[in-house]
C-alpha cells in the first residue's frame, strides 16, 4: 500500500535542481516544475493571452520553454556526482559549460536555454528537461530504497 510521504517533494531538491543523466558522460541539473518561482513565472507569462489558451487559440508551449529556460534547467556538465564541468572546475552555479565538437563552449543560462529549447537540430534538448522536471521521484524527500524498504 503506498505511504503518503511517497508523495512528498523535498522543497530544497525542487528549487536548486537535482543532477539527472542524458546521455553518455553528461548531466544536467533540473530543478522540479512544481517549485514555486517557476510556477509564478509561468503564470506571469500567460496571463495576458490567458482566454485564448483557454479557447485554444493559441499554443502556451512558448511561455513554458520561457520559464523553464529562466527557472528549471540549472546547470549541465560531464559528471554529476563531483559536480564538475567539461573543464574541470567545481560547479557552483548555472554558468556551467559544456563543449560541443571539441571547441564550442555553451553557457548554461536563461539565453543558451531557451535557444536550445526552441532549435530544432536539438529537439530532445526541451524533451529531456520536460520529462525530467516532472519526474516526482527525483524530487521525494526520502531516498526511494527508503520508501520501498529496501
Amino acid at each position: 500500500m503506498p505511504r503518503l510521504q511517497e508523495f512528498s517533494v523535498d522543497k530544497d531538491k525542487a528549487r536548486e535542481g537535482v543532477w539527472v543523466p542524458v546521455g553518455p558522460n553528461f548531466y544536467m541539473k533540473i530543478s522540479y516544475a512544481g517549485n514555486a518561482e517557476y510556477i509564478a513565472d509561468l503564470e506571469k507569462r500567460r496571463r495576458p493571452y490567458r482566454t485564448a489558451i483557454l479557447r485554444g487559440q493559441m499554443d502556451d508551449s512558448k511561455f513554458i520553454k520561457e520559464a523553464a529556460a529562466a527557472h528549471l534547467c540549472r546547470a549541465w556538465g560531464e559528471e554529476a556526482n563531483g559536480e564538475v564541468d567539461f573543464a574541470g572546475n567545481v560547479i557552483d552555479d548555472a554558468e556551467d559549460l559544456f563543449e560541443r565538437d571539441g571547441e564550442t563552449v555553451i553557457p548554461c543560462n536563461e539565453e543558451t536555454c531557451l535557444r536550445l529549447f526552441t532549435d530544432d537540430n536539438y529537439p530532445e534538448f526541451w524533451r529531456e528537461v520536460d520529462r525530467s522536471c516532472v519526474m516526482l521521484q527525483l524530487f521525494r524527500e526520502d531516498d526511494i530504497e527508503d520508501i520501498v524498504g529496501n
